[in-house]
């Protein structure tokens, strides 16, 4: 839902801001929405994390999920 987005970017941003640094690499942004995204919608999660990771072969993709189903 949109509010569930609200919710999962204010921590996103609040965690940014606790770093007390004035810029952040998108890497840190995709960590932390990476982060949130896991235990608000696992197959969100998943879809993001095959653009965000690039996965560069099914092999990789495959071990992503292993461990997704171990957590």
């Amino acid at each position: 839902t949109m509010d569930q987005i609200h919710l999962l970017a204010g921590h996103v941003r609040q965690d940014l801001m606790l770093k007390g640094k004035e810029e952040v690499t998108s890497q840190e942004i995709g960590d932390l929405v990476m982060k949130y995204l896991k235990d608000l919608d696992r197959i969100a999660y998943i879809r993001f994390a095959s653009v965000y990771k690039k996965f560069e072969d099914p092999e990789d993709f495959k071990q992503f999920l292993l461990e997704v189903k171990k957590q």
